[in-house]
């Protein structure tokens, strides 16, 4: 038998609200934390080509760079970060 794995399915479950509510586009930045997102990420990302990630260092890059992007297709993004106040 298989452990399960909650992380994977939760980070699953979280993917696929934000896929309801439109996000296609994904800022990630590196953090250990998120690992579990990431992976789902770019597993979706390289079969699914409506979903988008954009890889940042700096979390206040991928903020900015989010909010622009927001702003030029009208859709939300997504910014994934391990730091409570980057975002």
């Amino acid at each position: 038998m298989k452990p399960r794995n909650v992380n994977l399915e939760l980070a699953s479950a979280l993917l696929g609200a934000l896929n309801e509510k439109g996000v296609q586009d994904f800022c990630v930045c590196p953090g250990a934390r998120n690992a579990p997102l990431i992976a789902l990420l770019r597993e979706h990302s390289q079969t699914d080509y409506h979903c988008r990630v954009f890889y940042f260092f700096d979390e206040r890059a991928a903020a900015f760079f989010a909010l622009g992007r927001i702003r030029s297709t009208g859709r939300p993004v997504a910014v994934i970060t391990t730091s409570g106040t980057a975002a």
